[in-house]
């Protein structure tokens, strides 16, 4: 069985992307969690596109929007006391405050991107 793709999931995804790499990753989150909204595409997916439509200089591009998952959410939680409701554009926004500021401490500089995929690592081991 297959079913047509409905134009407005095209044109919100072409415009998360859009919002994404001209404002930033907050606002790519505002974007797809209220007025680009696509039902059963919630945060944990919609940051992925977020994050693949904003990568444009590479995978650890500094102005790529990182992903936010269960994982992730979890391991803060857990091991850095950092709670936070993924459905929330401001604790998104927090997230990725709170992975620049990490990034920045580091010895060797490392963007929001690349702290991410090191606590996923820690978490699932991959």
């Amino acid at each position: 069985m297959s079913a047509p793709i409905r134009p407005d999931i095209a044109e919100r995804l072409k415009s998360a992307a859009n919002v994404v790499r001209d404002e930033g990753a907050v606002e790519g989150f505002r974007y797809m969690n209220n007025a680009g909204h696509i039902k059963y595409l919630g945060p944990a997916f919609f940051t992925k596109w977020l994050y693949f439509s904003s990568a444009v200089s590479g995978p650890d591009d500094a102005k790529a929007a990182p992903i936010l998952d269960k994982q992730v959410k979890d391991w803060l939680a857990n091991n850095a006391a950092f709670r936070l409701n993924i459905n929330k554009t401001v604790e998104y926004g927090r997230y990725v405050e709170l992975l620049t500021a990490w990034g920045s401490q580091a010895l060797t500089k490392r963007t929001p991107v690349q702290i991410k995929k090191a606590i996923f690592r820690l978490a699932t081991g991959r």
